[in-house]
């Protein structure tokens, strides 16, 4: 009986790069939600998802910068970042190599940065699934109608 059944509509898939440049035009502030939703005949439900999975700003307003591969490209990244915020931060990690890196840490003090490492590498891997648990069974089911910055 199912096989007879024909979807009413196709439906659409988005690129990365087209996700990522709708919460680009979110976030400079160019347009609103319902705005981005008529423009590109998108469900608001869609751009918050987006939204919550591509954002540079984390849930208190701090933009998260995204550090590159090798150690001297995170340490040109965080030199940027501190470059860029003038208020003190709290730089968060887990024990990789890369966050562990001397010339890293000297930097970070350097600058007055408090650092916030975890005690042991499993913690992250719980921090991970709680954060998981929360995108794919809360947020999926409640919908959440607006993001508060």
């Amino acid at each position: 009986m199912k096989a007879n059944l024909k979807a009413l509509r196709k439906q659409r898939t988005y690129s990365e790069e087209f996700k990522r440049q709708v919460v680009q035009d979110f976030e400079s502030g160019q347009f609103s939600v319902l705005q981005l939703e008529k423009l590109h005949g998108i469900s608001n439900v869609s751009i918050y998802n987006w939204i919550y999975k591509f954002s540079t700003f984390n849930e208190k307003g701090s933009r998260i910068v995204e550090m590159k591969d090798s150690s001297t490209q995170k340490l040109k990244a965080l030199q940027m970042a501190i470059r860029t915020n003038r208020s003190p931060v709290i730089h968060y990690s887990d024990r990789g190599s890369q966050y562990t890196y001397g010339r890293y840490i000297d930097l970070l003090k350097a600058n007055g940065t408090k650092i916030s490492m975890a005690l042991s590498g499993l913690d992250n891997a719980y921090a991970e699934r709680i954060n998981r648990t929360i995108k794919e069974e809360y947020l999926s089911y409640w919908k959440p109608k607006h993001f508060i910055n």
